[in-house]
């Protein structure tokens, strides 16, 4: 519900030097915008991409302030965590329901579907926490407090790493992975249930 201190529905943009919000173009959150958990900024084209759980891509053109909806095949992406490779123009993600890579070509707006995961289904949604590693051309992927693994695409092989932390008997766990190519670390924190 919009309140003087929150505005419900709408898109909006941040800018961090003037620390100011404001409303995305018309605001419009477009289509599917109540059940897309995450969105990815294309800056070579200034166009914000989505998965849809009604099986499209939506893509909202910055310049133009314009929605546009492409089908895609019947994979479960809405509620995944996704990772963009700018530099080789994809985004990664995960069907968690059938444990299943794909990579979507930010150009052609074509899938691709790179095999299973480790451990297959995971029959579960919204467990995918994926980040992209531009400077060693890595995917990561934690599932909360049980599994890490790097895939490297240019072999398309899984590379197991621990999840074992400096603190004796605690496992890095959180929901949000994230990669800062400047100190080249990966980031994971957030939302943990314990």
């Amino acid at each position: 519900k919009t309140n003087p201190g929150f505005i419900s529905n709408r898109m909006m943009s941040f800018d961090p030097v003037a620390r100011r919000w404001a409303m995305l173009g018309s605001g419009d959150p477009g289509p599917d915008s109540a059940d897309t958990w995450q969105s990815i900024l294309d800056p070579v084209t200034d166009t914000i991409h989505r998965f849809g759980m009604t099986m499209r891509v939506n893509r909202y053109s910055i310049p133009s302030q314009k929605w546009t909806a492409t089908g895609m095949p019947s994979i479960s992406l809405w509620k995944e965590y996704l990772a963009a490779d700018i530099e080789g123009r994809a985004i990664y993600t995960i069907d968690g329901l059938a444990g299943r890579l794909h990579r979507y070509n930010i150009d052609s707006g074509s899938f691709t579907d790179l095999g299973p995961v480790p451990g297959g289904s995971l029959g579960i949604t919204n467990q995918t926490y994926l980040a992209w590693d531009s400077l060693n051309k890595a995917l990561f992927w934690h599932r909360e407090g049980t599994v890490f693994f790097a895939y490297h695409p240019q072999t398309r092989a899984w590379e197991s790493l621990s999840i074992a932390s400096d603190v004796s008997g605690v496992k890095a766990r959180g929901r949000l992975l994230m990669y800062d190519p400047g100190q080249n670390v990966l980031l994971l924190f957030g939302g943990s249930d314990d």
